[in-house]
């Protein structure tokens, strides 16, 4: 029986995997500290974040102090 070998594809597609969990708990990690904190309550209290730029309302996203340049993230994260 041989070994299994984890061909180009596979090795590419789990780390497009990995890069954008590690993107996602980098992200949570960044809007959790205020609250870590207890500066505030909610991420989404925090004037300064940008952790409304990923919420699903267009009116949350617009109100945003900081906008995001969604062309540079990762594809996971554009909305």
């Amino acid at each position: 029986m041989m070994a299994c070998r984890m061909c180009t594809a596979c090795f590419c597609r789990i780390e497009s995997i990995l890069s954008r969990l590690i993107s996602a708990w980098r992200l949570q990690y960044m809007h959790l500290n205020p609250v870590r904190k207890e500066l505030v309550k909610r991420p989404d209290d925090w004037r300064w974040s940008s952790y409304n730029n990923f919420a699903l309302d267009k009116a949350t996203v617009a109100a945003c102090p900081i906008q995001i340049d969604y062309v540079r993230l990762p594809l996971g994260y554009q909305v």
